[in-house]
């Protein structure tokens, strides 16, 4: 789950609703990007693999797919780059996982 507080820094917005949204949406966007970008690349994209590219453990990562922890804004924009999306699709759940990959 991407911190409203960190989020709201990088995006500058603190309102309600985008707050509850990225508490709910963002822990299913992470796996649903890197499952997605599995299918192209598998070694990358493991929770491992994954977790290697970023700078953090398999565990940290597996913590943020399941919502029980998030990651820190230097780790988001990490975690970002490495799926290939920016933080706020991790945050906002926008665009689909795989758009405009061809």
């Amino acid at each position: 789950m991407i911190a409203v507080a960190v989020t709201a820094r990088v995006l500058s917005c603190n309102s309600a609703g985008y707050a509850s949204r990225v508490t709910q949406d963002a822990p299913n966007r992470i796996r649903a990007i890197r499952e997605e970008r599995a299918k192209l690349i598998p070694a990358e994209f493991t929770q491992a693999g994954l977790a290697r590219r970023v700078g953090v453990t398999a565990e940290t990562l597996r913590s943020w797919e399941r919502g029980d922890s998030r990651p820190r804004q230097r780790a988001a924009k990490r975690l970002a780059r490495a799926l290939g999306v920016s933080v706020e699709d991790l945050a906002l759940g926008d665009p689909a996982p795989g758009a405009g990959d061809e």
